[in-house]
This record gives C-alpha cells, sequence and structure tokens, in this order.
C-alpha cells in the first residue's frame, strides 16, 4: 500500500510544514530572532524579482504571502512567537496548476531551499518543546 501513498502524495497540489510531520525535511523549525528581524530575512531571501513576488506582508500577524512566478506557486510564510529570541516558521506551499508528473516534489524542494536559505542567514534552535 506504500505505493499507492506515494503516488497520491505526488499529485497533491500543497504541501506545509508543521511540528509533527512524518517528513523531517518538512518539520517546523526554530530560529534565535525576534519576529520582526525574521521577517525581514525572510523578505530578503525572496527579493529576487525575477523569481519571486512579494504580495502581502502582516507584521501583526507575523506571515509573507508571495508567488514564485516562474512555476505559479503561493508561499505563505508565518512566522510564530514562542518566546523573547525564538521563533517558529512554517510554510504553506501550492499550486492551482497539474502538472503530468506531479506538483508536489516541486513544492517540497521550494520549502527545503527556503529552509536552507534561512539557515545561512539566521541561527537555528531546537525545537522549545
Amino acid at each position: 500500500m506504500g505505493w499507492a501513498k506515494s503516488i497520491v502524495t505526488r499529485y497533491k497540489q500543497q504541501c506545509s510544514t508543521s511540528d509533527h510531520h512524518q517528513d523531517k525535511e518538512l518539520q517546523t523549525r526554530y530560529y534565535k530572532i525576534t519576529q520582526d528581524k525574521a521577517l525581514t530575512e525572510i523578505e530578503g531571501i525572496f527579493s529576487d524579482k525575477q523569481r519571486y513576488e512579494i504580495k502581502s506582508i502582516s507584521r501583526e500577524h507575523g506571515e509573507i504571502l508571495l508567488e514564485a512566478k516562474k512555476h505559479a506557486i503561493t508561499i505563505v510564510v508565518s512566522v510564530v512567537p514562542i518566546r523573547n529570541f525564538e521563533n517558529a516558521i512554517d510554510f504553506y506551499v501550492s499550486t492551482d496548476k497539474w502538472r503530468p508528473t506531479g506538483a508536489y516534489p516541486q513544492l517540497k524542494q521550494e520549502v527545503i531551499e527556503a529552509y536552507n536559505r534561512l539557515g545561512k542567514k539566521i541561527t537555528a534552535v531546537e525545537s522549545s518543546k
């Protein structure tokens, strides 16, 4: 039955991170930074105007909405304060485009690349659970 689940997953049109995600690469990451600075760094990693367009930034809610132009992918980045100088950063990535090879691998790769770029800019910490 595992092969059926992997085929269904491959054709999902959304990918998100969470604390208890079964895929370790898609588990929430925690960073040692203030919420405001985290939002500024996220803006920075998505500042390539050729690839991304920032649609909305809500500093009050700790969210950024953007679009990856090339693949018509919508990305919502949430910065959730845990305690002073510690924030969780989650991604919700989706597309309306159907792909014959499945969209999920590309959506997952977008999340992994974003976490990698963030890791080069700000200090990651262990989960505070």
